[in-house]
């Protein structure tokens, strides 16, 4: 068993979900659908984990199917699993607070199941078609998932922008690969490196342009990022803790894939606009948090701040930088999929996601009122935490790149984004409204899921080392570094 048969296994979930959606909504079974979607990321990961092991630290390695250049190719390195495996860890953790929340609308599971095939895919994908067709399975269970928000009409215009605007930028994408194809006479990435390797034919910056704006509407790059604060906000709570946990860092590692395996030096000659980019999404992201006073859209719009620090990582070209922003991403994941737990699990009790609002249920729900400041003093940067841990390996990392003056600015960044954070937790710790909402307690199930998210965020913060490591080779395969 190695690790293409995790997509097989992932397959075959997803042919099995419709059946198991149909049967729980007609029972009204509904909790089936998230044990289901449970089950399949933990065996996944536990399949992962094994392949690893057994691997004998062949890595990378490459699987082809079908005729070498146009067939399915599948590059298993320690990149693809890094990223696969984190996806999985917040779906798991999703699925299980999912549990203990309400009915869901039909079809949950069949698109959850999807987006976590979709991105298992993108993350594995060696070359350009299967990552075109994992990264549509990908968007596409995303819009439908952000469609079943609470508040209908909200969560239909989000999915709708949303919508849109991936698929003008899936369609820049297809460009950029039948380009390529045009140049190379292949598909299949890692010929495509060879093949590429010293080319400055112009068509070649303008495939590598299609990719960039294509992926980078996925990825919440300034300025594609305007489906975000809405999609994030409007979609049930465990569906907002995927997209900005992991779905936007899968868009980005697609990126990063493109520019760095296909495209080698020459991607390099692009890093004043990576660094631009980077400068864009840590001024807009930051500035945008420090007004909100929806909790929602204040963590989207932090994610959009965050994605500069990988966009500086990018920027580098350095193995230390890119090692720190995997770190960043398994971080990210878990310290924002917290907080979106956090803050739907209370907004869901008193029927408001404004700052304000939320504190008048906070003395009924004292535990989840600490997981949530936890989770924000973590994005701030707590030491003690593994946002402390994140932050420091990566802006150490850059000042020791030759760009050394966008570690300057990451450390800018997180002044701001703590401010954000900080003023969150400050509108929280006033005293309640007179006329305290309605409040339904603190559910077992769901709190169970947020304590495990918790403890994974302190003992990534006291004991970093095993994930750094992982983050470190798969930084190396990345690069090509041997």
């Amino acid at each position: 068993m190695g690790l293409p048969h995790v997509l097989y296994l992932l397959v075959a979930f997803l042919i099995a979900s419709p059946l198991l959606d149909l049967a729980s909504h007609r029972k009204g079974l509904w909790r089936l659908s998230h044990a289901f979607t449970l089950a399949c990321s933990l065996a996944c990961l536990a399949l992962m984990a094994y392949s690893y092991g057994a691997s004998g630290g062949t890595w990378p390695r490459v699987a082809s199917y079908g005729e070498l250049g146009v067939g399915t190719c599948l590059l298993l390195d320690r990149a693809s699993l890094f990223m696969a495996s984190t996806a999985l860890l917040l779906s798991a953790l999703a699925s299980t607070y999912a549990l203990g929340e309400g009915p869901i609308s039909p079809g949950y599971c069949v698109a959850f199941t999807a987006l976590m095939a979709g991105m298992v895919g993108v993350s594995f994908s060696g070359d350009l078609l299967t990552l075109y067709v994992f990264w549509e399975v990908m968007c596409l269970a995303a819009y439908a998932l952000v469609a079943m928000g609470e508040l209908r009409e909200e969560a239909l215009e989000a999915a709708w922008k949303y919508f849109i605007m991936a698929s003008a930028g899936a369609i820049l994408m297809l460009f950029g690969a039948s380009l390529t194809y045009g140049l190379a006479g292949t598909l299949n990435m890692p010929l495509l490196a060879r093949r590429l390797e010293g080319a400055s034919d112009r068509w070649l910056y303008v495939a590598l342009l299609f990719f960039l704006v294509g992926m980078g509407v996925e990825a919440a790059l300034f300025p594609l990022y305007t489906w975000l604060p809405d999609a994030h906000s409007a979609a049930p709570t465990p569906i907002s803790t995927m997209l900005s946990g992991v779905v936007i860092e899968i868009g980005f590692y697609a990126l990063a894939k493109v520019m760095l395996v296909l495209f080698g030096q020459s991607a390099f000659l692009w890093q004043a606009t990576l660094a631009s980019l980077c400068v864009a999404n840590m001024l807009v992201g930051s500035l945008s948090a420090l007004v909100q006073r929806d909790v929602k859209r204040l963590l989207a719009y932090s994610s959009v701040a965050n994605m500069g620090y990988l966009m500086a990582a990018l920027a580098s070209y350095n193995v230390s930088a890119l090692s720190a922003a995997f770190f960043f991403v398994l971080s990210h994941a878990l310290s924002k999929g917290l907080a979106f737990l956090c803050a739907g699990h209370m907004a869901t009790r008193t029927g408001s996601r404004e700052l304000g609002a939320l504190r008048d249920v906070r003395a009924g729900m004292p535990l989840t009122t600490a997981l949530l400041f936890l989770s924000l003093l973590s994005l701030a940067g707590l030491p003690g935490t593994c946002g402390f841990v994140a932050k420091l390996v990566l802006i150490s990392a850059l000042f020791s790149t030759a760009c050394w003056w966008l570690g300057i600015l990451a450390l800018l960044n997180a002044i701001l984004m703590a401010a954000a954070y900080i003023r969150a937790i400050w509108s929280m710790l006033g005293p309640p409204a007179k006329s305290v909402p309605r409040s339904g307690g603190e559910g077992r199930l769901s709190l169970t899921a947020m304590a495990l998210m918790a403890l994974l965020i302190v003992v990534l913060g006291f004991w970093p080392s095993p994930a750094l490591r992982l983050a470190h080779l798969g930084a190396r395969d990345l690069l090509g570094v041997r």
